[in-house]
């Protein structure tokens, strides 16, 4: 048996976690801590979702909260029955031919994401470029509003977003021509981003480059001269976020 379980990204936001974490008046990453462990318990105990001689109560003292596999039954995802308790769905979850099922899925998934965004963004095989050089963009007499303009657009358009809260692909842009982070950390996150919701992609973006830059990557934002953000720095579009940008790190045209 496997010695990991399948957790979604968009898990911690779901309508079931939401609604259990209101019931039982907790926080819902607390739902989904405990969440995990009793999925981790059931892994360990079944192969079929059906577990044997065991109540709500039982699940209870293995989280640790009363009310917490009541709440999780209330929610949908466990049912108790004469003999024992159920996890629905579970061998589309939680089965060894499910795991083997989101493994493949995962495999073909960077496939395609590898190809597509290989040829998205350009000079992929210049990993020895760091962010001291941030004339490799385009040619080193490039006004500095050019290149944010040009690199934001490509990682605006590799993250696969078209929407118009998309500033934070050209904040990421201004940090790697300002040399304050590196290309490649950008363009993974990049590549992270696609993966999502098209509606998700600035903020996922958003949290990947952040922990790249381990966690200070507003503090770098704000470094470059925070007096001079946009007044609707949440609803840039691309030309218009560039061009606010420029005016952050004091060029002049």
């Amino acid at each position: 048996m496997a010695n990991w379980i399948k957790i979604e990204k968009a898990t911690p936001t779901k309508a079931e976690i939401l609604a259990m974490a209101a019931e039982l008046k907790i926080d819902p990453d607390a739902v989904l801590g405990k969440l995990v462990r009793l999925w981790c318990w059931a892994d360990d105990n079944t192969e079929t979702g059906h577990v044997k001689s065991v109540t709500l109560a039982l699940l209870d003292s293995i989280i640790g909260r009363v009310g917490f596999a009541e709440a999780m039954q209330n929610a949908g995802w466990i049912v108790e029955t004469k003999d024992g308790v159920r996890f629905p769905k579970y061998d589309r979850h939680m089965s060894e031919s499910a795991k083997k099922r989101a493994l493949a899925a995962e495999r073909q998934s960077r496939k395609r994401n590898a190809k597509n965004v290989t040829q998205a963004l350009p000079d992929q095989n210049r990993t020895e470029e760091n962010c001291s050089d941030p004339d490799h963009i385009k040619g080193q007499n490039q006004h500095p509003s050019l290149k944010v303009n040009e690199y934001g657009d490509t990682l605006y358009h590799a993250s696969g977003y078209d929407g118009d809260d998309g500033r934070i692909f050209y904040e990421a842009a201004a940090l790697v021509v300002d040399g304050r982070c590196h290309r490649d950390k950008a363009n993974d996150a990049a590549r992270a981003a696609k993966k999502q919701r098209a509606g998700n992609r600035p903020g996922y973006f958003r949290r990947v480059l952040d922990e790249h830059l381990g966690g200070k990557l507003e503090k770098l934002i704000d470094g470059m001269n925070a007096n001079s953000l946009p007044k609707h720095p949440r609803k840039s579009k691309p030309a218009d976020a560039a061009a606010g940008l420029a005016e952050r790190m004091g060029t002049d045209g």
